[in-house]
């Protein structure tokens, strides 16, 4: 089995990546959640809800905004991935989140660290 693991696995990549928020918008809009109302140098996260009728919007965060060709400061991507549950533990790793790979298994996500140490026998 952990030759199995072993091939048919990649390591996670971590760490985030500069991005414009333009770029942000993009990868957000995969996950449902988008980014409007900029205001004061400041915009909304804001998740797309289903529904009957015109698309609802919830909110999650308000981040900083200075236009949309600027870089995202790596500090409020680690926070958008937070609030919006795009990290590696809410099974979106580094790869999943900027390269449109496919998400991770739930399963996969939940015994990641035994899986991790079985590929290692």
């Amino acid at each position: 089995m952990a030759d199995w693991f072993a091939r048919h696995s990649a390591p996670v990549k971590r760490g985030e990546r500069e991005i414009t928020f333009r770029e942000l918008k993009r990868i957000l809009n995969r996950f449902g959640y988008t980014l409007a109302n900029p205001l004061n140098n400041s915009i909304k996260v804001l998740r797309l809800v289903d529904g009957d009728g015109p698309t609802q919007t919830k909110h999650i965060d308000t981040i900083g905004y200075p236009r949309e060709t600027g870089i995202v400061p790596v500090h409020t991507l680690k926070r958008v991935r937070e609030r919006c549950l795009l990290r590696e533990e809410d099974g979106v790793d580094t790869e999943s989140f900027y390269d449109q790979y496919a998400v991770i298994d739930a399963f996969v996500n939940k015994y990641r660290m035994t899986l991790r140490r079985l590929a290692k026998l």
